[in-house]
């Protein structure tokens, strides 16, 4: 069992969201009590408590576009659904994993392919299509 500081933020199971980053507040034998990010209080069975990974302040804030960058530390299924969620709210509906493209569905249409970016495809031989232009 790990030690877990009130400072420290956790990927906690979540029914909406499936995984959130919460604190600590309370624990007792029977049960442990979390703050969420968004302020939620939640609790949880300490038998639920008890495998929870660490969530850091750039996978908690969505700050990486390629999750390789990400730590053993970091890497978890509550930070990769985290970091696609929080680029998805702010419009970056692509993330690449090494050679890999995670691409999110706007379901709208955003101003990301301007006249300029598209007559670079047109014009770009095929070796630049995955080196040299975004996705």
């Amino acid at each position: 069992k790990t030690e877990v500081a009130l400072s420290q933020w956790l990927w906690i199971p979540h029914k909406q969201k499936a995984f959130v980053a919460a604190k600590l507040v309370k624990e007792d034998e029977r049960e442990s009590t979390y703050r969420t990010v968004d302020g939620e209080k939640m609790t949880l069975k300490r038998s639920e408590s008890l495998n929870l990974r660490l969530a850091g302040d750039m996978v908690r804030d969505g700050d990486v576009e390629d999750l390789t960058m990400l730590s053993n530390q970091d890497f978890s299924e509550g930070s990769l659904l985290n970091i696609i969620r929080e680029r998805y709210k702010r419009d970056e509906i692509y993330t690449t994993m090494g050679g890999i493209l995670v691409a999110v569905n706007p379901f709208r249409v955003l101003p990301i392919y301007t006249m300029e970016l598209l007559n670079c495809y047109k014009m770009a031989q095929p070796h630049e299509l995955s080196t040299t232009l975004p996705p």
